[in-house]
């Protein structure tokens, strides 16, 4: 069993209460001798935490990465230096070999990145090569019209075309009839698409006010000010100078200011917090990220970074990297762009 299992296990005796803390305490203590009273399984499992500022080992060379690695990492390699926006990638059907797998992660191992956010890159180009090398096509339109959007499209224009025909087929111009409408009588299949195209067109309207309104809905809790220019017509506003802009925030935020700082409820406040024990460091380990991505459904629908969960589980060789850019964070309480 790998330690990843192993985690998962744990994860799951405790999650559904199949043992008692006790059982679990001496399962412990046969396990370990002299473990500490109370301490929790995921912490022997777990690798000591990575180096901050931890980067992609180079001891791997290209020499050492089989054929198919080799190329992997050539394909990796030119997605990355080829921008291209982001489109949500396809779920698989079928889901790669564990052969490729160790290979992807084998030229992984080759790739460094100083960031999370280029490791997020390397996750998402790297998901979208295994992709295209199993046959499927990224959608990279940007723009395009939702598929909701196009099956009704499809539907109105099949409406519009039967319309068509049983017009000139009243007409007598034509005798090829609708296979839908073969047993009605003409004008009564005339009116019944009729009223189809009228209610697919109302559809349409609908659907689209309603994706309108959440779009506005959505831009007005962020940008409430491009929300209102939209309304006004004035959609070429232009934002401040940046120096103009840091002189007024200054004027406002680094004006000093006084304040009672022996009112009541602050003295209350520190009376109540006062035998509050200082938080430790946190510290983000290998087990962790393992413990974390293993509970993830590998199919839902991703974020913003269009990175499904499935290949956080499958690319364990960025877990140890992951783990110490994200310590990397906590220690320089900032994140990059």
């Amino acid at each position: 069993m790998t330690a990843k299992q192993l985690v998962a296990q744990c994860s799951n005796i405790r999650k559904k209460g199949l043992l008692s803390q006790l059982e679990i305490d001496e399962v412990q203590h046969k396990c370990y001798g002299k473990g500490e009273p109370g301490r929790q399984v995921r912490g022997e499992i777990s690798s000591p935490p990575p180096e901050i500022g931890y980067q992609a080992p180079s001891a791997i060379g290209e020499g050492s990465l089989s054929a198919r690695g080799t190329d992997l990492k050539d394909r990796i390699m030119a997605k990355l230096e080829t921008w291209t926006p982001r489109s949500r990638l396809p779920r698989l059907r079928e889901v790669p070999s564990e052969g490729l797998l160790d290979d992807v992660n084998a030229a992984l191992r080759t790739i460094p990145t100083a960031t999370i956010t280029d490791t997020n890159k390397l996750i998402y180009n790297t998901a979208a090569v295994i992709s295209e090398m199993l046959g499927y096509k990224l959608n990279s339109h940007k723009g395009q019209y939702p598929p909701w959007r196009r099956r009704l499209e499809a539907k109105i224009k099949e409406a519009w075309r039967e319309v068509s025909q049983l017009s000139e087929l009243q007409k007598g111009t034509t005798k090829k009839v609708p296979k839908k409408y073969r047993k009605l009588s003409i004008s009564e299949a005339l009116e019944t698409a009729k009223q189809r195209l009228t209610a697919l067109a109302s559809r349409l309207r609908r659907y689209t006010r309603e994706i309108e309104g959440r779009r506005i809905n959505q831009l007005f809790s962020t940008e409430p000010a491009k929300v209102y220019s939209q309304w006004q017509g004035n959609n070429m506003r232009t934002a401040p100078p940046r120096l103009e802009t840091e002189q007024y925030w200054k004027s406002i935020w680094e004006k000093d200011a006084t304040h009672n700082s022996n009112a009541q409820w602050l003295v209350d406040l520190r009376a109540d917090h006062s035998d509050l024990p200082e938080q430790g460091p946190v510290t983000i380990t290998v087990a962790d990220i393992q413990e974390r991505v293993s509970s993830m459904k590998s199919w839902t629908a991703p974020g913003p970074d269009m990175v499904l969960a499935y290949w956080l589980k499958k690319l364990t060789a960025l877990h140890e990297r992951l783990a110490a850019q994200m310590n990397q964070l906590l220690v320089d309480e900032r994140h990059p762009e």
